[in-house]
């Protein structure tokens, strides 16, 4: 304990934990409010900024899509409609292409019916000194000879 003696063996002062309480205290009461006050502006200041983020982000997600007489739209049976509607268009695409394969099918068909026809022609009809083979086609008979 620390204590200040006056003359004559009276205590004047008797500080317990000593003078470094006394000191703790005045930088305490010195520097305190002013570490608080920094303390207190940074967090009012990052405050400040999460409540700027939070409005901004309210505003994002806020539904703010009406219609012409002003009543909200519900996004999820708008959603709803389109896929309903999206599905359709796909399922006649997919006729369409079902159609067009049937077609191309034919076609396909047809060309080789026609391939046929055309093998079957250059191979019956007689040819003659007029009509020599084409130079990419090999000659009609084996000795070489134009018929």
């Amino acid at each position: 304990m620390s204590a200040v003696v006056l003359a004559g063996g009276n205590t004047f002062i008797d500080i317990p934990g000593g003078w470094v309480t006394i000191i703790v205290a005045l930088i305490t009461f010195v520097v305190g409010p002013w570490a608080s006050t920094i303390v207190a502006a940074r967090v009012s200041g990052k405050v400040k900024k999460v409540s700027e983020d939070v409005a901004a982000t309210r505003e994002q997600v806020e539904n703010n899509h009406k219609k012409p007489d002003g009543t909200p739209i519900n996004l999820r049976e708008e959603q709803d409609d389109r896929h309903g509607e999206i599905v359709g268009l796909l399922r006649d695409h997919g006729e369409l292409l079902e159609e067009h394969g049937k077609q191309l099918k034919k076609l396909a068909d047809s060309d080789q019916e026609q391939n046929e026809w055309i093998d079957d022609f250059n191979n019956t009809w007689p040819r003659n000194k007029f009509m020599p083979p084409a130079k990419h086609r090999a000659p009609d008979n084996p000795n070489g000879e134009i018929l």
